[in-house]
C-alpha cells in the first residue's frame, strides 16, 4: 500500500461525497453531498491510500496539536473487506512514520458498530465516550472514543 498527502480537492471531495461513503461520515448538520466543499486548512491532511494503481480512498486527519491528531476513513467499496483492515494498519502506521504524531484517535457513533470494529482492527481501543455528542436521523447518540499511541502494539486483527 502507498499512501500520500493530496491538496486535490475536487479528488478529495469525490471520495468523501461517493454515495457509500457519505452516509457514513455526515450528520444532520452536514450539507446536501453536492453542497459539500472540504477544507483547505492548514490543520486538515488528506491521505490518498493506493494499492498499486488502485485507488483505495482516503484518510482525513484532524491536528488538534502537533501530537495529537483525529483520523477518519473515506475508504471505496472496492477496498471493503480484508485490504480495508490491512490499509488502515499501514495508515496509522504511515502517520507515525511522517508525522510528529504520538497519538491518532477517531470518534464513532455508538450506533455504528463496524466503524468501532475497523478502528479496533487498525489497532485502536476504547478509551471514553462522549455521551449524545453526535446527531443523526433527529437521534442523538454517544460517540466512542478510540485511540492508540506510538510505541502501542497495532492489533492483527
Amino acid at each position: 500500500m502507498q499512501f500520500e498527502k493530496t491538496g486535490d480537492l475536487r479528488l478529495v471531495r469525490s471520495i468523501i461525497t461517493h454515495p457509500k461513503i457519505w452516509p457514513h461520515v455526515s450528520d444532520d448538520f452536514s450539507p446536501k453531498p453536492e453542497d459539500y466543499e472540504p477544507s483547505d486548512g492548514a490543520g486538515i491532511w488528506y491521505v490518498l491510500a493506493r494499492d498499486r494503481d488502485e485507488l483505495l480512498g482516503l484518510w482525513l486527519v484532524v491536528w488538534h496539536s502537533p501530537v495529537l491528531a483525529e483520523i477518519h476513513t473515506c475508504l471505496l467499496p472496492s477496498a471493503w473487506g480484508q485490504r480495508a483492515k490491512t490499509a488502515a494498519r499501514e495508515a496509522v502506521q504511515w502517520l507515525f512514520d511522517n508525522s510528529g504524531v504520538e497519538r491518532v484517535f477517531t470518534q464513532v457513533p455508538e450506533t455504528n458498530r463496524l466503524a468501532q470494529r475497523f478502528a479496533v482492527a487498525a489497532g485502536m481501543a476504547q478509551f471514553g465516550r462522549n455521551p449524545k455528542a453526535f446527531k443523526k436521523n433527529g437521534q442523538l447518540t454517544d460517540l466512542i472514543l478510540l485511540g492508540l499511541s506510538r510505541g502501542e502494539t497495532i492489533c492483527q486483527q
